[in-house]
């Protein structure tokens, strides 16, 4: 019995030497030949490179968003292509058939120069999403503009293959066993072809080029773009183990399909940016149709939009839009109120979570900012003409927090607000000045503060009025504005009183805060914002002398402002409780948060303005949602049928060529062998490709390597097929 188990581990270890010899030699042939060296090397670079980024994007996306890859992984994908270009210059180049898209034959040379091209494409979005290189290529304006909207112009230096070569050739570069899997599989990857370049090329650069995404989806287009970058470079070397006969031809296909099919996952995580700029979808939408028109039209249509999203973008178009937007998204039913920070670092109960629950917004409220609060029942404020907050990765402000309450707990609702920046610089820059007194200043019903400023001058416009949960105010805790802005210079006093109508009941610390004053101001933008806050009562004599013995307590809402209507705060909340100011749509359950994506000298600004036009199109949408969703997909079947019935049409017509051109093929045998002249040539080329000639020379031509059709151009001169055949022996069969 020993020694039948020692036999057996024996017989196992020799059998795992021999698999690890034979993985050694394989990988030696494949990437170790003298021949094509460098060709082969860079190809093995680029799978490792191609293999650790896949690992750290699934592992950690930080990692992998500031790695190397970014860049070192598209373009050693183009560098491998263009020494493709130098080295398989033997391929036939009159050849039009792209013969990637069949069992039987080799890749055509024009197919393997116009790689380069996609390779190039996809090197470029590469680096158009990577935050760093971005603003390179923003600010270069000729490198934007060109490959975002024109890169099909440049297109026409390089030589095209097309798909209906290879259908109309399907009888002779198809076998019969494969040849209806492979004008399906290449009707799919047409299709798919119209798709990624008007989707993934030109949607996807339109929105980066108005910097539209966010950092969530820019992740999962990142995705996308691994994904193609199998597709585009490794899809190539899949044709090789194919030809080699490592690989059958249908599984070497499935594989190329499921790597661009998988590109759809990713569309599918970013689904709300088709619907959130619908207006660039359909701008698209409208080039996927022209794409069936003559190539002049399609470049016309290009131009025009390269022409009016410039205009757009450096706001040349004049429209009564004057300031972006800045708005709550609400219904005043079912929302009581919105508040909004600006905070260094988000408060999150979990790791790497954008929604969360709970009151604090900021991990740091030293460090945070209230810039916005939308009450229910209060009319909304307006922020001052050409002025805005400064956001971005050189601020203190790098994420925006959304927080909302509910009256009750509903769901599915689009709820939230829409903020909209710019790079354009306003005039005036807007800050918060903190006031705040605790339950020791407190006397009577009354809490009085006063303190010496000591910065800047800052215009008062609002203010935002906060009490412990004991001491109510008897009005919202809201912002107010202001009936006219009040001008505050250093070594001014600010002097105040926060009044109760009744006394606290409960006991609370001296320490408390009972009352705090938020006021909104702006001043210039040289001008450094406060970091000084006004506590308690330091000053009370000068409040004592000052402050009006009897304060009468506003009524209405006409009593803060003159602007707002002679009505308390409920009746207001009445008088307008079926009106919703639905601006965009946004998925915040309680509270959400954006981050600015400039990580450079770029600020990014946030200012306010009226409803306009263009808001009031989207409010109609969010109305009306269940009916724009069935006139979208109405739309979207109406291109699909339009597809089809091209695709059917330009069937018809290759089956009408098919039957007008077939003709009986005439074998040539050679000195009387059963090899044919077509198999002779097949094995003279195979030889080209082989990594042994001598080896090769003694193999027998099996089946997996007659994948040459006889109707392609021979790599053999005229001069050489005479030299190397004795037709003496040719005899003609019908």
């Amino acid at each position: 019995m020993d020694t039948t188990v020692i036999g057996n581990r024996t017989g196992s270890n020799l059998d795992i030497i021999q698999r690890i010899d034979r993985l050694i030699t394989f990988l030696f042939h494949l990437f170790f030949q003298k021949k094509f060296l460098v060709h082969r090397l860079v190809g093995l670079l680029y799978l490792i490179q191609y293999a650790l980024c896949f690992y750290w994007y699934c592992k950690n996306y930080e990692t992998f968003k500031e790695s190397f890859l970014i860049w070192s992984l598209p373009l050693t994908g183009l560098i491998q292509s263009i020494i493709a270009t130098l080295t398989f210059t033997f391929l036939s180049r009159t050849k039009i058939d792209p013969g990637y898209y069949s069992d039987r034959g080799t890749l055509s040379y024009a197919f393997i120069v116009e790689n380069t091209f996609f390779a190039g494409l996809l090197l470029f979005q590469w680096l158009y999403y990577s935050d760093f290189f971005y603003y390179y290529i923003n600010n270069s304006i000729i490198i934007d503009n060109l490959i975002v909207f024109l890169p099909y112009i440049l297109r026409q230096l390089w030589p095209k293959t097309h798909f209906r070569d290879s259908l109309k050739n399907s009888d002779k570069n198809k076998t019969t066993p494969n040849r209806k899997f492979y004008i399906i599989v290449t009707i799919i990857t047409k299709v798919f072809y119209v798709w990624a370049k008007h989707y993934i090329g030109y949607f996807l650069n339109y929105i980066r080029f108005f910097d539209l995404a966010n950092s969530q989806q820019i992740s999962y287009i990142y995705l996308l773009l691994i994904f193609s970058a199998f597709a585009t470079t490794i899809s190539v070397f899949l044709h090789t183990l194919k030809f080699k006969g490592y690989i059958g031809p249908r599984t070497s296909y499935i594989i190329y399909m499921a790597s661009y099919l998988a590109t759809f996952y990713s569309f599918i995580q970013i689904r709300d940016i088709f619907f959130i700029h619908y207006d660039l979808a359909i701008y698209v939408l409208i080039g996927v149709v022209i794409n069936f028109q003559s190539l002049y039209y399609q470049h016309i249509y290009q131009i025009i939009l390269l022409i009016l999203f410039n205009s757009h973008k450096f706001h040349l178009i004049p429209t009564n839009i004057d300031r972006l937007d800045f708005h709550p998204i609400y219904d005043r039913e079912n929302i009581q109120y919105i508040t909004t920070y600006f905070c260094l670092e988000p408060y999150s109960i979990k790791e790497n979570v954008n929604i969360w629950f709970g009151d604090q917004p900021c991990v740091s409220m030293d460090q945070s900012m209230l810039i916005y609060e939308w009450y229910h029942n209060i009319p909304s404020i307006q922020w001052p003409k050409d002025a805005g907050f400064r956001v971005g990765a050189n601020t203190l402000h790098r994420y925006i927090v959304i927080n909302i309450k509910y009256f009750s707990s509903i769901s599915n609702n689009i709820y939230g607000e829409h903020v909209t920046m710019t790079r354009k610089k306003p005039k005036y820059q807007i800050g918060t000045y903190e006031i705040s007194t605790n339950a020791f200043q407190f006397q009577r019903n009354f809490a009085d503060f006063s303190c010496q400023y000591h910065s800047s001058s800052m215009e008062v416009f609002s203010a935002l009025l906060f009490s412990n949960p004991e001491g109510n105010l008897h009005w919202p805790q809201t912002f107010y504005q202001l009936q006219n802005s009040i001008d505050i210079k250093a070594r001014d006093y600010l002097i105040g009183t926060c009044i109760y109508e009744d006394k606290y009941k409960l006991p609370i610390e001296s320490r408390d805060q009972i009352c705090e004053v938020t006021l909104l101001f702006y001043m210039k933008q040289d001008d450094k914002i406060p970091l000084e806050t006004c506590e308690n009562n330091r000053f009370r004599d000068i409040a004592d002398e000052y402050l009006p013995v009897d304060i009468d307590i506003p009524k209405t809402l006409f009593d803060i402002n003159s602007m707002y209507p002679n009505k308390t705060p409920d009746e207001w909340a009445i008088m307008n409780r079926n009106i919703s100011s639905l601006t965009f749509e946004s998925n915040v359950d309680h509270a959400n948060i954006s981050e600015s994506n400039t990580d450079h000298a770029n600020i990014l600004y946030l200012t306010y303005t009226n409803i306009n036009n263009y808001h009031e199109i989207v409010v109609l949408i969010h109305s009306h949602k269940l009916l724009f969703i069935l006139l979208i997909w109405i739309l979207l079947l109406i291109v699909g049928l339009f597809i089809l019935l091209i695709v059917i049409l330009r069937t018809r017509k290759y089956k009408i060529y098919i039957s007008t051109n077939k003709k009986r093929t005439t074998a040539i045998a050679i000195g009387g062998e059963t090899g044919s002249l077509s198999g002779w040539l097949t094995k003279r080329r195979f030889q080209q490709y082989g990594d042994d000639g001598n080896t090769i020379e003694n193999e027998p031509l099996t089946t997996k390597h007659r994948w040459t059709s006889d109707s392609e151009d021979s790599d053999l001169s005229e001069t050489e097929v005479h030299n190397s055949t004795d037709f003496r022996n040719v005899v003609l069969r019908n």
